[in-house]
């Protein structure tokens, strides 16, 4: 069921037509559109969670989210590009609106909460389709007559945490007054924002956090023991209840002292860190919801706004409590006409290198203003806006009704007894803050019970560099590029940049800058074929030999080493990015090498038949090495194409030692009917579109690069559902997540495909597995299966071995 986001009727037969504004994205925007290019997980995927308690009139909500998608264009965006121009977000003055309802009449009481978890884990899986408008959708789930769940998957290109709290508001506002007007100030209002952003002064940014992390020497890394119980998964999380005295006294201290209750809550944390380091001037993040911007009707305004920003805290303990807090506010609101500035170019003022992070502690204080509804209907209760962040150790501290702190700790860091003793300390912190007296001075404050609880470690992870310097107007602009942007002048064009510390979010500057400076547009790719000036500088100026000719699917993962290469198969999406944290877990000395198939860079025409990929393949891979015996690794629709490639080498007589395939299924008749179906959707909606209006006005470099990802996507499907693959003789070793391929059979399918099949289970989600912890099973797994003994074939066909959770 869908729902018409406009009452403005039909779209028209032209697509054109249909459109209200194009609008350039925003830095945050950009890193965000290339994290999805290089990470195994969109790390912009929302699932903002809330209950509507009270008797809800089902149509009547689906007209007031209507009605407020009309009022909010970002509700009604997606992402596309001009040609030979960066991405931009499209506003549509008509879409719809995806709306799922789920009948829960036959579900047990006490299963419901797991029923919801897994139907928003399947809706995770499925991930988004930011090109097609709107980049979200609804689910529901009425858990009685008057209670009902609700999913609501977005994308952080369009909305942060306060603005799915102002959309909630007004569609609460809507649903008890179909006639309410729209919000003062927000008709134009994302135009506005985007030209204010665009005027920006990068001087006045650039001068401001250069004095203020002036003299700052970051924090050693520190990290406690490890557990087993911790370490079910890459994060955990410790709860916190505050007792409601504490909430109280924070609260009677912000207004004694005239701070807000987030200024307490940061010199809690300030105190914390400080404890738990060793030193008493520190860093760490925080968002700032960019409010702050001097644009009509910006409090009221939907879109994404937030930003992730240093505060620097001195924990001076000869200070008046007081007076302290007074500083921190006075600093806090002298930051507010700087708080756009993106991390990147922070780190890069800030004169420290890429490689040394400014923090790895970020404090998040959600206080966002839902507004509930009248009591005597339906209202909202128990927002969740689903931040998540990449930091090892986050705080958040959740103000409201019932006020609690929430850990959340990378488990190959941090331990749960260690970070429950954290969670403490930031309770104590909080209420010793907040209780004292007005003689009291920070250094009397009582001591937190934090004593060895972490080992700090003074390694930056820094590389020694070559110091080869630029010979070429190409690679001294690059060099300039890279010495601005890892904040270091001791580079040489030979050094790689993600040894250096580079990231993907200051990959958007750098491709930015080269764009600017040289005129090159550079793939996400190329930047794993050219990790280096030298090389990158070589592919821009067209001298590598890569670029010269027809396009190669071999792309060097870790090239050096002296053992039988490995090669790992693209997955459906096509990107190879994420076999990089395989690699760098496998034992020294083992090269990787993965294929991405043709027609991402829109040199040739994506393939849709898995003998013809596995062909090419074959043909790429004997160019490397011409003899085996071979090892293939294939993940997801890549075990396919690596097992028709083993087939293809041993018809010509060759051998294969090595078949793993991660979490993939061998053929269309062993998916799951509803991963068929949403396969065969993606199929139609690219056909749908076909090349017409969308390449006459919106094709890409960025744009172009998208639409060739999508192509590819396609090809790869149709490829998948038209293959019948043929049984093979090369034993297959399964590593399956523990939850992404439910009720198809402990192998996946495999036994009919192979003498014998070997399954290792990982108690992951399929999303997750290249990243740690789990990505270091998965490497021991594929190490154990090189170094089996036994030839491949010799075995007597009586079928598999199958293990429990690795």
């Amino acid at each position: 069921m869908t729902v018409p986001t406009s009452p403005a009727g039909e779209a028209s037969q032209d697509p054109r037509r249909n459109i209200e504004a194009i609008l350039p994205l925003h830095a945050n925007q950009r890193a965000l559109v290339l994290a999805r290019d290089v990470t195994s997980e969109d790390p912009g995927f929302l699932q903002v969670r809330f209950s509507v308690v009270g008797e809800l009139d089902l149509a009547r909500f689906r007209t007031a989210w209507a009605t407020v998608a009309d009022w909010h264009p970002s509700l009604r965006s997606s992402i596309h590009g001009r040609s030979g121009a960066e991405p931009m977000q499209v506003v549509w003055r008509v879409s719809e609106i995806p709306w799922i309802e789920h009948d829960l009449t036959s579900v047990a009481h006490d299963d419901l909460a797991s029923v919801i978890e897994d139907a928003a884990e399947r809706d995770r899986a499925s991930g988004l389709d930011l090109t097609t408008p709107p980049a979200m959708r609804i689910h529901l789930f009425p858990t009685s007559a008057s209670r009902c769940e609700v999913v609501w998957t977005c994308h952080h290109l369009f909305l942060d945490g306060w603005s799915a709290a102002l959309v909630l508001e007004d569609v609460m506002t809507a649903y008890h007054d179909p006639n309410a007007a729209p919000p003062s100030g927000t008709p134009g209002g994302l135009n506005r924002y985007s030209s204010w952003r665009r005027a920006g002064n990068e001087d006045e940014q650039a001068a401001y956090w250069s004095e203020a992390l002036r003299g700052y020497e970051p924090i050693a890394p520190f990290r406690s023991e490890v557990d087993e119980e911790s370490a079910i998964g890459p994060w955990s999380v410790v709860d916190v209840e505050l007792p409601r005295e504490v909430s109280a006294a924070v609260i009677a201290r912000a207004e004694a002292s005239r701070v807000t209750p987030g200024v307490v809550v940061e010199a809690a944390w300030a105190r914390v860190l400080a404890r738990l380091s060793g030193v008493d001037d520190v860093v760490f993040g925080t968002t700032v919801a960019g409010r702050a911007a001097p644009v009509d009707g910006m409090d009221r305004l939907v879109g994404y706004f937030s930003n992730a920003v240093p505060i620097r805290v001195d924990v001076d303990r000869s200070r008046l409590v007081d007076d302290w807090l007074r500083t921190l506010r006075d600093e806090q609101f002298a930051m507010r006409a700087h708080e756009h500035a993106t991390l990147s170019d922070i780190q890069r003022w800030s004169g420290h290198p890429g490689g040394v992070p400014l923090f790895e502690s970020f404090l998040v204080v959600e206080n966002f203003p839902v507004g509930s509804g009248p009591a005597d209907g339906p209202h909202i209760e128990g927002f969740r806006s689903g931040l998540t962040t990449s930091f090892p150790l986050t705080v958040a501290v959740t103000l409201g009704d019932g006020w609690a702190i929430h850990v959340r700790y990378a488990t190959d860091r941090f331990g749960r007894d260690p970070m429950r003793r954290v969670a403490h300390a930031m309770r104590d912190a909080l209420r010793d803050i907040s209780l004292a007296g007005p003689d009291v001075r920070v250094g009397d404050l009582e001591e937190l019970g934090l004593d060895q609880l972490v080992d700090a470690s003074t390694s930056t992870g820094r590389v020694p560099t070559s110091h080869r310097g630029p010979t070429t107007d190409t690679e001294r602009v690059v060099h300039e590029i890279w010495t601005e942007l890892l904040a270091s002048d001791a580079i040489g064009v030979d050094d790689d940049y993600f040894a250096l510390g580079g990231t993907s979010i200051g990959a958007v500057w750098m491709f930015d800058e080269i764009e600017r400076r040289i005129g090159a547009t550079i793939a996400v790719s190329t930047l794993m074929r050219a990790p280096t000036i030298a090389s990158l500088a070589a592919s821009i100026d067209g001298t590598d030999a890569s670029t010269a000719t027809r396009s190669v699917c071999l792309v060097p993962i870790r090239p050096d080493g002296d053992r039988p290469p490995i090669i790992g198969i693209h997955a459906g999406v096509g990107h190879v990015m994420f076999y990089r944290s395989l690699a760098e877990a496998l034992p020294p000395g083992q090269p990787f090498y993965a294929m991405e198939p043709v027609g991402l860079d829109g040199r040739e025409t994506p393939l849709d038949s898995i003998p013809e990929m596995a062909a090419r393949y074959v043909t790429e891979m004997r160019s490397l090495q011409p003899h085996g015996p071979y090892r293939l690794v294939g993940y997801c629709f890549g075990g396919t194409v690596a097992l028709e490639m083993a087939n293809q080498l041993e018809d010509i007589g060759e051998s294969v030692e090595t078949l793993v395939v991660i979490d993939g299924v061998p053929s269309r008749d062993a998916m799951r009917r509803d991963v068929i179906r949403s396969a065969k959707a993606a199929v139609k909606r690219v056909a749908k579109r076909g090349r017409g209006w969308w390449d006459g006005s919106f094709g890409d470099d960025e744009g172009k690069q998208r639409v060739n990802r999508e192509r590819v996507a396609a090809a790869c499907q149709r490829a998948f559902l038209s293959h019948r693959p043929e049984p093979g003789s090369t034993d297959v070793t399964v590593i399956k997540s523990s939850d992404w391929q439910r009720g198809i059979g402990p192998d996946l399918g495999w036994e009919p495909y192979a003498p014998s099949v070997d399954v290792i289970e990982v108690d992951a989600h399929h999303l997750r597995l290249f990243e740690s912890p789990y990505v270091d099973q998965l490497a021991g797994a594929v190490s154990q299966r090189l170094d089996a003994s036994t030839p491949s074939g010799s075995r007597d066909g009586s079928g598999g071995r199958s293990r429990g959770p690795a």
